[in-house]
């Protein structure tokens, strides 16, 4: 949690980010407003929980993208999700949480729900393959999620 508190840190000083709010939060202490873009980078599901944090409440957090998704475009980095949410990007991304030398490969998802996807302007279709050609979403500016993003902030 705290290299991840730098992180948003280095994102706010960007002139990119210059008037988005950034923050690390519970979701369930947020609450955006109409027509906001809001990205959610929970922790994953089926992954080693973050040590001295409570269990997270996947239940409850996809239950509120559904609504958040009703008045905003919600974007949710993940491997996986409910079958009412879509797949727009995905790219690999190496992993190291299984502890000691081992390193696997994961495919990383950028997921909003299908209810989103016919307001968009142009409207955007799902990844038409599940690996997209970017080194990874954690990479300062992968090709897909970069002109998703340009296309949500028209």
């Amino acid at each position: 949690p705290g290299s991840r508190a730098n992180h948003y840190r280095k994102l706010a000083q960007s002139p990119s980010f210059r008037d988005a709010t950034l923050a690390q939060a519970d979701f369930r202490s947020l609450s955006p407003s109409h027509g906001h873009l809001v990205y959610c980078d929970p922790p994953y599901e089926g992954c080693t929980s973050y040590p001295g944090l409570p269990a997270f409440d996947h239940a409850a957090f996809w239950a509120t993208m559904r609504e958040w998704s009703q008045r905003s475009v919600v974007l949710i980095s993940e491997y996986r999700a409910p079958d009412d949410f879509v797949c727009i990007a995905s790219a690999p991304k190496p992993s190291s949480l299984a502890g000691g030398d081992r390193q696997t490969v994961r495919t990383e998802r950028l997921f909003c729900h299908a209810s989103v996807l016919p307001r968009l302007k142009p409207p955007l279709a799902p990844a038409a393959s599940p690996h997209v050609a970017a080194p990874s979403l954690d990479s300062p500016s992968p090709p897909r999620v970069r002109a998703i993003l340009r296309r949500l902030l028209r």
